[in-house]
């Protein structure tokens, strides 16, 4: 799998941050602090060798990572 098909991304949602794994379409719960949130996001993307965004409210890309085992 190419890590681009493999990508998360980190955005503010809620009064907090969400993740969202594009691979399965799915968005974790709000996290409140950004600091969780950005390591969780991190670790995540790291177990799945994946590329990681993280947005702000306008959408911009704010950090470009990529993960591989």
């Amino acid at each position: 799998m190419n890590i681009t098909e493999n990508r998360m991304q980190l955005f503010p949602h809620a009064g907090g941050w969400a993740i969202f794994y594009e691979r399965t379409f799915s968005f974790s719960k709000v996290i409140h602090s950004f600091a969780k949130a950005l390591l969780v996001a991190k670790e995540l993307a790291r177990m799945n060798c994946a590329q990681l965004l993280v947005r702000d409210e306008e959408g911009q890309v704010l950090l470009n990572a990529s993960f591989t085992s």
